[in-house]
């Protein structure tokens, strides 16, 4: 860490030496004057600067983000607290936090310059908006120190590692065929009903309902027909797997397949627990593999929500076929509701393990869900390699998997936009309820 010439010290410095050398030469005192001053006066600024050096340690700081959860399209403020525990007077100090690629700053601005005493402190405020969905790291925060001219100046980074995670908006689907669009709300969220051993609540009793579920006891106390509403334990559960590796993470931010995934996978897990009561889930991301197991209720869809979005954007870079498989069947019973959402690129990505392992599962339903939009324009992607990729699934390549898997009964859904989702989660239903 070394002092350095600013663009004002470099101008002043010139100068100085500068009309030292006309003084000298036309023998001009004002001129030879004005220079030594100038050259005395960033000699003086040097020398201050170079005693900040020892300061630099005692200055501390603290980084808030609220909320550090945030829905897509939301805002998160960010309060940045710079504070100097030494006695040194810091003339001059500007400050710039680092914002992560894929965050823009919404209100405010991340840089100011101040002064600050010893032992005190201060404060920027500032606000930003994820432009994509998972994890965005903020992680160092650039300082400079300067005398009062602002000549001479000493740079460095502190590290200082905060989290945003942005999660996706999602489809909330309450009971078949009514589906409405929704923001997601992280709290509290309804278990499904059905016959099962955990009660969620107690009604009176409507003709019709099964006798089974009337509160004898409360009967015999009230005289009064009641009937119990339990966690749906029969229903099957979901298995949820979702494919986040790097091939999905290509084209324009906020608009790749990784982040439509993320809302398609939000979307399937809230209907899962609105409906059936519990899911267990799998974030493939290509060379990692997390797996949640029966997730209930709001806190459950909280923990996925949060699971999801902890995807590293372009950290995933092969694909883990067998251990997917395998981690799949140790969890898969006879029980499950299959569900694998992936992007166009899994087709290109050789998935011949993944498929296999798929039809070999035994399961009460099995979907294999594609993406493909044509709104994206992923050969501007050199990481890949590919060099045409604007069919990547075409119609015949689609029909032809849909036919090989369909045999072995997984059922392939392509989805291009809302109105595809919508029929999938009506075919998702009926397939519940004709089981």
């Amino acid at each position: 860490m070394r002092p350095k010439f600013t663009s004002t010290g470099v101008v002043t410095a010139s100068l100085g030496v500068t009309l030292i050398l006309y003084g000298m030469l036309s023998n001009a005192l004002i001129p030879l004057y004005i220079g030594l001053f100038l050259t005395l006066l960033t000699y003086i600024s040097y020398v201050y600067v170079c005693s900040l050096i020892n300061v630099v340690d005692s200055i501390e700081l603290r980084r808030k983000l609220t909320p550090s959860v945030i829905n897509e399209g939301k805002v998160s403020t960010i309060r940045l607290v710079i504070r100097n525990k030494s006695h040194a007077l810091l003339p001059r100090i500007d400050v710039e936090d680092v914002v992560p690629d894929r965050v823009v700053v919404f209100e405010g601005s991340p840089k100011f310059s101040s002064t600050l005493t010893g032992g005190d402190s201060i404060e920027l405020t500032y606000s930003v908006k994820g432009i994509g969905l998972g994890t965005h790291m903020f992680k160092e925060v650039k300082l400079s120190l300067s005398d009062f001219l602002g000549l001479i100046s000493i740079d460095f980074n502190v590290p200082l590692e905060s989290t945003l995670k942005v999660t996706p908006i999602f489809i909330e689907s309450s009971k078949a065929p009514f589906i409405k669009g929704a923001e997601v709300s992280i709290g509290p969220l309804k278990a499904g009903k059905g016959f099962g051993c955990d009660i969620v609540g107690i009604r009176d009793y409507i003709p019709g309902d099964d006798v089974r579920r009337i509160m004898w006891k409360v009967f015999a106390r009230t005289s009064k027909l009641m009937v119990r509403e339990d966690v749906g334990e029969s229903r099957p559960k979901v298995l949820l797997v979702t494919d986040l590796g790097l091939i999905n993470w290509v084209g324009k931010v906020g608009d790749t397949d990784a982040e439509w995934i993320m809302r398609l996978s939000a979307s399937i897990a809230y209907w899962a627990l609105r409906n059936l009561g519990v899911l267990d889930a799998v974030i493939f991301y290509g060379n990692k593999i997390d797996v949640l197991t029966n997730l209930r209720g709001g806190s459950g869809f909280n923990e996925y929500l949060l699971a999801l979005t902890s995807a590293e954007p372009r950290t995933s870079s092969y694909y883990l076929g067998k251990a997917l498989v395998d981690t799949v069947r140790t969890l898969t019973t006879s029980r499950h509701f299959f569900i694998f959402i992936t992007g166009r690129g899994f087709i290109m990505s050789n998935p011949t393990a993944i498929l296999k392992g798929l039809t070999r599962i035994e399961a009460l339903r099995k979907y294999l869900v594609i993406i493909d939009r044509d709104s994206r324009e992923l050969s501007e992607s050199k990481e890949i390699g590919w060099e045409d990729v604007k069919e990547l699934l075409t119609d015949y390549a689609l029909s032809m998997l849909r036919k090989k898997l369909g045999i072995l009964g997984v059922n392939v859904v392509s989805v291009k936009g809302l109105e595809d989702f919508f029929v999938l989660c009506r075919e998702l239903e009926l397939s519940l309820y004709m089981r």
